[in-house]
């Protein structure tokens, strides 16, 4: 009985995290140009297995972020967890900052990366910009 709990355990806890297979993940953007991330390694903070910890390395241009899936956490509601559906990760820049969310599906027939967007804002003089990508 102990081993079926432990099987069924692991099962359930292996099938929570995200597919992002490692190598390239190429697409389009709104104008029909070619786009891409490259995703490198999967690890979990502290060797822990949970969704919050989970980290993936992905690049983008010349950039690299380290991103996982962002919490939500309502006080209010008395809520702490995450969102299943993308990973997000942010860079500074010198006059702002860079982020990138990949957006993930989840059905029986797929499960990974279905395109990411990544938004470049300068705050100092509140320019903002966003290339979105489709697999």
């Amino acid at each position: 009985m102990k081993l079926l709990t432990a099987a069924l355990t692991t099962l359930v806890a292996t099938s929570s995290f995200a597919h992002v297979n490692p190598g390239p993940h190429k697409g389009t953007d709104n104008n029909g140009q070619a786009c891409e991330m490259i995703a490198g390694t999967t690890y979990f903070l502290n060797n822990q297995k949970h969704p919050l910890n989970e980290r993936i390395e992905i690049k983008v241009g010349n950039d690299t972020f380290v991103v996982g899936h962002p919490p939500i956490i309502s006080a209010q509601d008395k809520l702490a967890y995450f969102d299943h559906d993308q990973f997000q990760g942010i860079l500074p820049t010198p006059v702002g900052a860079k982020a990138l969310i990949i957006k993930m599906e989840h059905s029986e027939t797929f499960e990974g990366p279905t395109g990411f967007t990544l938004i470049t804002h300068e705050y100092k003089n509140d320019t903002r910009n966003s290339l979105d990508c489709q697999f």
